[in-house]
């Protein structure tokens, strides 16, 4: 038999629950409204942040092409991260890892493991960089 006392406490708790969330609810909305100009200073900023990075990335892939590829470490602490990206149809790849007797159902990982290392004619394979940025930019 359920008891009713926890029962109860169930039901004063999810009301102290509810309480404490409106409560908490209205004082947000006092300190959005007492502090919207400091808000709409912090997304402005934050738009412009994303706005010179996004610049400041298509840069860095512009360093990292005029290094020649040879160094991923760029000006500012900068950095170059490559991804392998590797594309194939499920379909084939399972007909393909069957065939080898490695699968009954494909593990695309072991599977893109494999074709890393030796590439099949219906799967295509590239990497892609991106500019990746440190914690403290570094200014000479």
């Amino acid at each position: 038999m359920i008891n009713k006392e926890k029962l109860k406490a169930l039901v004063s708790v999810q009301k102290e629950l509810e309480e404490q969330k409106n409560k908490f609810s209205e004082l947000k909305k006092q300190f959005e409204e007492q502090n919207k100009e400091l808000i709409a200073t912090i997304s402005e900023r934050q738009e412009a942040i994303a706005e010179i990075k996004e610049e400041l990335k298509d840069e860095g892939l512009q360093e990292y092409e005029e290094l020649e590829f040879k160094s991923k470490k760029l000006t500012g602490g900068l950095g170059i991260r490559s991804k392998t990206l590797i594309m194939y149809d499920d379909v084939l790849a399972l007909g393909w890892a069957q065939e080898h007797k490695l699968c009954l159902k494909l593990d695309n990982k072991a599977f893109e493991s494999i074709v890393k290392k030796n590439p099949l004619d219906f799967v295509t394979i590239k990497t892609t960089d991106s500019v990746t940025f440190p914690k403290e930019i570094k200014i000479d």
